[in-house]
């Protein structure tokens, strides 16, 4: 039950960074989704 504490003190902490990490998860995903399937 832990686990639901921890996001809650990140958001209350540290939005942006969370927000970079969002960011960067996603540009990794995009990137990784573009690797497999090429769109020209």
């Amino acid at each position: 039950m832990h686990s639901m504490k921890e996001p809650a003190s990140l958001a209350k902490t540290a939005p942006a960074e969370l927000l970079v990490l969002i960011t960067q998860n996603v540009g990794s995903f995009i990137r990784r989704l573009n690797s497999h399937v090429i769109i020209k």
